[in-house]
């Protein structure tokens, strides 16, 4: 599993407490108004690009002395990319020539650079990302550009990459795809911080109280939602992990078992999981009747090859069941007819 989140934090902590040119690109790119209250106290040539990276006037002869200087055993000031870049917003974008010769000479992770802080070579970045190498960096920038990139593939280049992330176009990188995740399809929801399982079993660990402000406080002058029957349940919760899952289906009979063939009330099939609702009525004495339910359909759910999740989920309003622990000794692993999949029980009111 690959939290995300917590390499993202980690890396930022790293890298955001020194006031250096690194951090100085990162908040030109992420935060203007955050970088215009920063102070850095640096000298020559990368006050110069603080000034630049700031949108602040320089003087043309200072820009001028930097172009024309004799490289220092070497190297100039085009060597560092966090420089370059500075100095050429700082000579307000004249120094076309050196950044353009940068880009063509550069790696795919730096030309991602540039094109974040001049989107006039975001076209010509994205025509290279076509024809670059096979690597970690390549694939997830690949990815990130909209190319198609299978599940393990992204995982084994996020795994890879995490390995050696160390700078800030790495951490640049990786907010990316964090917020692609989270604003695209959710079956990737896993690289942000849980996987699909545990959001769906939170998501119904929190149902009945998420529930009691529709269905008895509501504004003044608005009549209160009722729950009449499992339906209503699984209607509100179709909801709820559609917003989270688009590819969310209801209601998908399995298979015939003998003359039978029983509806799953909602699936995420792209992640392998069930989840079938039940709901404790008024006029019930206890739970034994869906206890029985659920034992007698979790036999016949080996008939969907892909399942791997199977969440039941019983809601029961007026507290009519006796003992909680006759529904929790049905979770644990199955496997039937050698298709392996676990089983959760969560019980809410």
């Amino acid at each position: 599993m690959v939290y995300l989140k917590t390499e993202i934090e980690v890396l930022k902590g790293r890298l955001l407490g020194e006031m250096n040119l690194q951090s100085l690109a990162y908040y030109f790119v992420k935060d203007r108004g955050k970088l215009l209250k920063l102070v850095f106290n640096l000298s020559g040539e990368e006050a110069t690009a603080v000034q630049g990276y700031k949108n602040l006037p320089v003087d043309k002869s200072i820009i001028e002395s930097i172009i024309t200087r004799k490289p220092t055993k070497g190297f100039n000031f085009s060597d560092s990319i966090y420089k370059l870049i500075g100095i050429h917003l700082a000579a307000e974008k004249t120094l076309q020539e050196q950044v353009e010769k940068k880009f063509r000479n550069t790696s795919i992770k730096n030309k991602y650079f540039i094109a974040q802080c001049l989107p006039e070579y975001f076209p010509e970045y994205q025509r290279d990302l076509s024809i670059v190498e096979n690597d970690p960096i390549s694939t997830l920038l690949y990815f990130l550009n909209g190319g198609d990139v299978s599940e393990e593939d992204l995982k084994e280049a996020l795994i890879e990459f995490l390995k050696g992330a160390d700078d800030i176009i790495d951490l640049l990188i990786l907010e990316d795809l964090e917020k692609y995740f989270l604003t695209q399809t959710v079956t990737k929801i896993k690289y942000i911080e849980k996987d699909a399982k545990t959001l769906v079993v939170e998501i119904l660990n929190n149902f009945d109280e998420a529930v009691k402000k529709i269905i008895s406080e509501r504004r003044k002058g608005h009549p209160s939602f009722t729950i009449n029957d499992e339906y209503d349940v699984q209607d509100l919760l179709y909801l709820v992990l559609k917003s989270i899952f688009p590819k969310l289906k209801e209601e998908d009979p399995t298979p015939r078992v003998g003359i039978k063939s029983n509806k799953i009330d909602l699936i995420i099939r792209e992640e392998g999981i069930l989840i079938e609702i039940k709901m404790i009525k008024e006029g019930d004495s206890n739970e034994k009747q869906y206890v029985e339910e659920l034992k007698n359909d979790i036999e016949s759910y080996y008939e969907c090859k892909w399942l791997k999740h199977l969440v039941c989920y019983v809601y029961d309003p007026f507290a009519r069941t006796k003992a909680k622990q006759n529904f929790y000794d049905l979770d644990g692993n199955r496997t039937i007819k050698e298709i392996s999949f676990s089983v959760e029980v969560i019980v809410g009111r």
